[in-house]
């Protein structure tokens, strides 16, 4: 028992120096709590450096913010000490939420024992910083010496520890930090948080244990003595914890004031200076302010707030004065703005108008505003509408742009250019839409000039060509809608007959005229259904809706025939000019515009062959010429397959040595019931369809087949030139087809020419001149072929991936005796010359030709005078005999 006591007076001696140093440690932060708070600017304050200083169980401190970032550390550590002071992240969020202190693990740093106190700096955002005190445990001759209490001998001792079965305080300093949530008697005391009873450890040794759980600080204190040494009643020496417990709860009291506030001053002055305030008067300040005190802080931030309200009072004076000379000025903009401008709420009434607006409709300003559009503006439908419309800005809050008319007092219409802009105010209901009006009628008239002149026959005034094609797709999608009633229309082709004779030889004024009164007769021929269009020169077409029966039709064509066969007069001279009408009816002959048209011209040739000043409606016979290319059309699907089409090869002779210097491919088709088809006829179809493709293909492989099979058995070593079709080369996979039938053929691309025509190149200049670069970037040559009867200019060449110049046959025929095409020749010539192209002359039949050509800058020339296209058997006999 006197051993027991012995020990407490010991502890009870080292409270009272603990005590002391930590009154102190109290009395320096409530005093200086609100210096702990720190902004960016902030130097290491001089607050947490005195703390740390004058305390004797504080190592170093730290403040951080809330979210872990450190603003200031006191003293500096080292980089491998930096650790110390950092805590855990749930930490700062549990100290952040509880706002109260919160004790870390034990850590362990040159072999100390530490512990980190976290301490909530705490205003009226809540928790904005953290203050963190690292404690030594085990070298502080503070805390050494409540160790030191909590022996009592070898096998009898107490200790503390955490919530997480951890060793805070321990008489052996080694057992400091360690672990011992694992141990059974360890795991009985947490559980149970505060008793006495008889426990057995881990190792089956039974303690008389007397353990206290602390809830504030989460810690439990522990003692304990074997049963089998134990001279204590258990009554006396659970006696022993009393002066700990006690102990440590002063502590936790003492720590947790530092977060207090300061005692309250009275607060007279302050309640006297705010009733002074809210009655207007900012000039009473409150004197004899105590700025080290809280209360202090918070009269002189009162008095800082009067006067920045004095300061705001004046600047709101002066603001007002400033809006009204704004008002009066943004008044006199808006109201001598050339432009419509005002404003409308969400129920359509006007919240400003100007002038500009109001003369619209005959009034001022003020006669409008607070008004709904319904109430003047006549057209009560465009009102409701642009009501909607203005509705529909104000709740999306998105600027729109429209265009729109109104109808002013003398029901004239102005149209207007209109920016609408919501405009927001404190809730919903204070919503406008603020809008800006150009007047824009003199261009809407314009634009409708322009349209009726991009619509109209300037000569005529009529609908031209390209309302005529809106017009006949309108009336045969409006046909094919009706499904109740069967309804379909005709379509009339009108071409006058000997007009060229009248315009030849009365000239060009009376063939103009003459188209005038023609149209004339025609308007009045029909009804106000039909519409009569010019599509150019002398063509005329009708569209006759709601046909009934055929006869209607021809009734019509009658009485245009007679309106047009009477004599017309033209400066005395008098004349008389009849028409051919051909007639298509929809969906009878055709399901389409293009068919419809192509007809009804049929149609009207035949009216002509027929002896014209007649008409004829569209029949099936009619169509030979078509039938027949249907065929050739079907039978070319197969051509490929039944192997129909082949290849000959045209000779190519150099100028320079008389030889063979190279060969063209040209395709052939020998019809098996109609015999040989010219290219010229079965190559649009074959465009037209899509198989030139895969005939194109088949003609670019089988050729450089041939030519590299040549190579391989060492006949000829010469360049092979193939065409290539326009569609081909708009198709996107050209040129990986070419790369692909080279690698396959494994015929060098330098042993291989593409022909392609003036015209295609011209077409659609840009990207055909792009596919031709990247298809001379495989080595493969590009030729102009048919040059001189296409559209291009000498001058565009200079910019074209070109290697070779084909003179057309067109401009050789008649060389020696037409002095024109020698000029246009030369000319070529010493273009090609500056350019270093190669020129290649077609149709060479005579020698005089050929003489001729060898004393200029041609390099090659083919035709046949030299070799017709040979099979490719004959072809090597004629290279092999030259040989």
């Amino acid at each position: 028992m006197s051993f027991l006591n012995n020990e407490t007076d010991r502890i009870n001696e080292q409270v009272v120096t603990n005590l002391q140093e930590l009154k102190r440690l109290n009395s320096v932060v409530e005093k200086h709590s609100d210096s702990f708070l720190l902004n960016e600017t902030d130097e290491p304050n001089h607050h947490l450096k005195d703390i740390i200083e004058h305390s004797p169980f504080i190592e170093s401190g730290q403040i951080i913010d809330n979210k872990g970032n450190v603003l200031v550390t006191y003293p500096k550590l080292l980089n491998y000490q930096k650790d110390l002071l950092k805590i855990k992240k749930d930490t700062i969020e549990t100290v952040t939420l509880t706002q109260e202190i919160e004790f870390s693990e034990v850590k362990h740093m040159d072999n100390k024992n530490y512990i980190v106190l976290s301490i909530p700096v705490i205003t009226q955002k809540g928790v904005e910083q953290i203050v963190n005190f690292s404690v030594e445990l085990t070298g502080n001759f503070m805390f050494q010496s409540i160790t030191d209490n909590l022996h009592f001998d070898d096998n009898s001792y107490g200790y503390v520890l955490d919530h997480r079965g951890k060793v805070i305080f321990h008489p052996k300093n080694n057992q400091v930090g360690s672990d011992k949530s694992s141990d059974i008697l360890i795991q009985a005391i947490l559980s149970r948080k505060s008793g006495f009873e008889e426990l057995t450890n881990s190792q089956g040794t039974s303690y008389y244990v007397s353990y206290q759980y602390i809830h504030e600080l989460k810690w439990t204190i522990v003692s304990l003595i074997p049963v089998e040494k134990t001279l204590l009643l258990p009554r006396e020496f659970n006696e022993v914890l009393i002066p700990i417990f006690i102990l440590l709860s002063i502590v936790l009291f003492l720590i947790t004031t530092v977060m207090m506030h300061r005692a309250f001053k009275p607060l007279t002055k302050l309640f006297n200076a705010v009733q002074k305030v809210s009655r207007g008067d900012y000039s009473h300040r409150i004197v004899d302010v105590d700025g080290h005190s809280e209360i202090g802080s918070i009269l002189a931030k009162f008095n800082v707030m009067v006067t920045e309200l004095d300061q705001t009072k004046q600047t709101v004076r002066k603001k007002t004065r400033e809006l009204k000379r704004e008002k009066n000025f943004l008044n006199r903009v808006i109201n001598h703005s050339p432009s419509v401008i005002y404003a409308m709420n969400w129920s359509g009434e006007f919240t400003i108008a100007n002038k500009q607006f109001a003369s619209l409709f005959n009034l001022k300003p003020e006669d409008i505003i607070g008004k709904k559009e319904e109430e003047f503006n006549p057209n009560i439908e465009d009102a409701r509408h642009y009501l909607n419309v203005n509705r529909e800005i104000m709740r999306t809050c998105q600027v729109s742009e429209v265009e729109g008319s109104l109808i002013d007092i003398n029901g004239l219409e102005h149209w207007f250019h209109i920016g609408k802009v919501p405009i927001k105010g404190n809730d919903d209901e204070d919503m406008l839409v603020l809008c800006v009006a150009a007047d824009i009628t003199d261009r809407k008239k314009q634009e409708e000039l322009i349209r009726h002149q991009a619509f109209h026959d300037e000569l005529t005034g009529m609908p031209n060509r390209k309302m005529f094609k809106e017009r006949l797709k309108e009336e045969i999608t409006k046909v094919k809608n009706n499904e109740v009633n069967e309804s379909t229309f005709a379509l009339l082709f009108l071409d006058l007959d000997r007009f060229k004779y009248i315009n030849d030889t009365f000239g060009h004024e009376a063939g103009d005229s003459l188209l005038q009164m023609v149209s004339d007769r025609l308007n009045s021929c029909i009804s106000v259904e039909n519409v009569v269009f010019r599509l150019g020169g002398d063509e005329f077409t009708i569209i006759v809706p709601d046909v009934r029966a055929r006869q209607e039709v021809a009734d019509l064509s009658k009485d245009i025939l007679s309106a047009l066969s009477a004599p017309y007069i033209f400066k005395e001279n008098k004349f008389i000019i009849t028409a051919s009408i051909g007639i298509s009816i929809f969906p009878d002959d055709g399901h389409d515009a293009e068919f419809m048209t192509k007809y009804a011209d049929i149609a009207m040739y035949q009216a002509k062959e027929q002896g014209k000043n007649t008409f004829r409606f569209y029949t099936a016979d009619m169509e030979t010429e078509l039938s027949t290319k249907i065929r050739l059309e079907m039978d070319l699907y197969q051509a490929l397959k039944q192997e129909e089409l082949f290849i000959h090869y045209q000779p190519i002779t150099s100028t320079e040595s008389d030889e063979i210097s190279g060969m063209e491919a040209l395709l052939r088709w020998e019809h098996p019931k109609l015999g040989l088809i010219s290219p010229a006829e079965f190559i649009p179809i074959a465009e037209q369809t899509g198989l030139i493709h895969t005939i194109g293909e088949w003609v670019l492989r089988s050729a450089c087949m041939q030519s590299k099979q040549w190579q391989k058995q060492g006949h000829l070593l010469i360049k092979v030139a193939v065409n290539l079709s326009p569609v081909q080369l708009k198709h996107p996979t050209i040129v990986e087809s070419v790369q692909n039938i080279l690698q396959e053929s494994e015929l060098p691309p330098e042993w291989l020419e593409l022909e392609i025509t003036e015209s295609t190149i011209m077409e659609n200049k840009r990207d055909v001149v792009k596919t031709l670069k990247q298809i001379r970037r495989l080595g493969v040559s590009i030729a102009i072929d048919d040059f001189g009867n296409g559209y291009s200019s000498l001058n565009a060449l200079k910019r074209l991936p070109i290697d070779t110049l084909k003179i057309d046959r067109t401009l050789v025929q008649n060389l020696l005796e037409d002095g024109v095409d020698e000029v246009i020749l030369g000319a070529v010539f010493d273009m090609a010359e500056k350019m270093n192209l190669t020129v290649v002359a077609e149709g060479i039949e005579t020698e005089e030709q050929y003489n001729y050509l060898k004393h200029q800058y041609c390099q090659y020339v083919q035709g046949f005078l030299f070799s017709q296209p040979l099979n490719s058997e004959d072809f090597l006999k004629l290279y092999s005999g030259e040989k």
